[in-house]
């Protein structure tokens, strides 16, 4: 059964945690919009390159 995570107008994140799996919509558009579907391992992925990245943002 999904569960929603976050919406917002540009991004809706809902999980299902009896498959342990993650889909992150983003609104391009009224009309237009793209869904993935991540499991755990590419959840942990994405999780640590977006912390790279803030420490990029952030100087460190």
């Amino acid at each position: 059964m999904w569960e929603q995570v976050l919406l917002t107008d540009q991004l809706h994140i809902q999980m299902n945690t009896r498959h342990q799996v993650l889909e992150l919509t983003l609104n391009h558009s009224q009309e237009s919009a793209s869904a993935i579907r991540i499991n755990q391992s590419e959840l942990t992925l994405l999780l640590h390159t977006l912390l790279e990245v803030n420490r990029q943002f952030r100087g460190d």
